[in-house]
């Protein structure tokens, strides 16, 4: 039932990865939008964001809402083994940058752009 519940969250993420285009990645207003019509995504997932081929992370969605941190994922592992594999990631159990909390972060590359979204569904502990 686990392995089931993980490939249905990398299905989701996958198909809201897909109505990502070149024009919302790049206009802050509109990836803000395009998350927070997202509900059904957002209940799956604790958090929600999108993060650019360099590491930073051009929107985050939470159950505060949606907002632009300053925030650079570049040396987390999960994220260089996304872009490197080009493939949905599960990371290992770790501590949220957004949050401290332990998570698990899923990962997934959007090819045509490079772009990342990544999202954490399951706190850890």
């Amino acid at each position: 039932m686990l392995s089931q519940r993980v490939v249905d969250l990398q299905r989701a993420l996958g198909a809201a990865a897909a109505q990502l285009d070149e024009a919302t990645l790049t206009d802050p207003a509109r990836l803000g939008a395009f998350l927070e019509s997202k509900p059904v995504l957002r209940g799956l997932f604790a958090t929600l964001f999108v993060a650019t081929p360099d590491g930073l992370v051009r929107a985050l969605a939470d159950p505060a809402g949606v907002r632009h941190p300053t925030l650079n994922l570049a040396d987390r592992g999960y994220f260089s083994r996304t872009l490197g594999e080009q493939r949905p990631i599960v990371s290992e159990p770790l501590p949220s940058r957004v949050s401290a909390e332990p998570v698990l972060i899923f990962t997934y590359p959007l090819k045509a752009t490079g772009h990342v979204t990544v999202s954490s569904p399951a706190r850890c502990g």
